[in-house]
């Protein structure tokens, strides 16, 4: 593990146990408690091997008062996607206008493959939808993300999960990090198996990343296998999309050593318009949910098509916003 990551995943693990009245004094103490849940990590997995489940993936989409932009992503993914698995949406609402905006979107993608699961308590919701998931593997979306280019799905599932974590949100086109508003330099890469159709693959050790291209972790795009986000999910502790992100960070000792693969340009975006959460400072744009709410009751939605293509040099990336007049009825 190398020394910057080893820094990180400390400082995660002061700041989960801080907020519970727990000091830890020294990096000993943090090192006992990361390999403990390490090793129960790798205890539970082991045992579980002979419950994985039949081949395939499933996605799970985490949505907070977001209405127009869920929409946005799924009306990308099943634009860009080619044979697209189920999804999940696991969203909340602040209140019944929010509810009332979410059932539209329900209704107007009532005719694909996609289940919406109205969140009461995010952990206990997340821990029953992993354990009804009969697909092997599984990968996570946020929201605010937007397919931009096109991606055959059962190219992304083909990936062996024992030695690999892939995604959907690096490239080769990645200049910068968002989140730490810093350059980020490339790790050594190397091309991964044959040349599909029009499309490079590339691969790299995780542990040799900074930034992104050493958090394989995340939650937006990465592919994992299910039963071990399952474990992971029954050990942490969390109670919202980022602290569940966070939380899975205690676990990096076990998923460090393995290689990531992404296509040669991103395949998904993250455009940050807002910030509906209030578990940490990332950075955002300023366009309110309540501005993107008005918008949504008003019939307009977010005119996806501009983005297809876009030459992104950010895993996270402000960009402009477009609106369209929606025709539900064309969906």
């Amino acid at each position: 593990m190398t020394f910057k990551i080893h820094i990180r995943i400390r400082k995660i693990i002061q700041s989960i146990l801080h907020g519970y009245g727990v000091v830890l004094k020294g990096k000993r103490d943090i090192d006992i408690v990361r390999q403990q849940h390490v090793n129960a990590f790798n205890i539970i997995c082991s045992s579980s091997e002979s419950k994985c489940g039949k081949s395939g993936g499933v996605g799970i989409i985490f949505s907070k008062d977001r209405p127009i932009q869920l929409s946005a992503l799924l009306s990308s993914y099943f634009e860009k996607v080619k044979n697209p698995c189920a999804l999940h949406v696991l969203y909340g609402v602040s209140s019944i206008e929010y509810e009332d905006a979410y059932a539209r979107v329900r209704s107007i993608y009532s005719n694909r493959d996609v289940t919406f699961h109205n969140e009461s308590d995010f952990r206990e919701d997340l821990i029953a939808l992993l354990e009804s998931i009969k697909e092997e593997k599984v990968f996570f979306l946020v929201d605010d993300m937007v397919f931009i280019r096109s991606l055959d799905m059962d190219d992304f599932l083909s990936v062996d999960l024992m030695d690999y974590i892939p995604s959907l949100r690096l490239g080769m086109n990645l200049e910068r990090c968002y989140t730490a508003d810093a350059k980020q330099k490339r790790p050594e890469m190397k091309r991964y198996g044959a040349k599909l159709v029009g499309e490079s693959r590339f691969q790299w050790q995780w542990e040799d990343g900074i930034y992104d291209w050493g958090y394989p972790l995340s939650v937006d795009g990465n592919l994992f296998k299910a039963q071990e986000v399952l474990v992971m999910a029954k050990i942490a502790v969390y109670s919202a999309p980022n602290s569940f992100e966070k939380s899975l960070q205690w676990f990096m000792p076990a998923f460090i050593k393995r290689r990531g693969v992404c296509f040669e340009r991103s395949i998904v975006v993250n455009i940050p318009f807002n910030k509906v959460q209030t578990e940490n400072d990332n950075f955002s744009g300023n366009v309110s949910q309540e501005m993107f709410l008005e918008y949504w009751q008003k019939g307009y939605e977010i005119d996806v098509d501009k983005y297809y293509g876009v030459d992104n040099i950010s895993a996270h990336q402000e960009l402009p916003l477009y609106l369209v007049k929606r025709n539900d009825e064309n969906l």
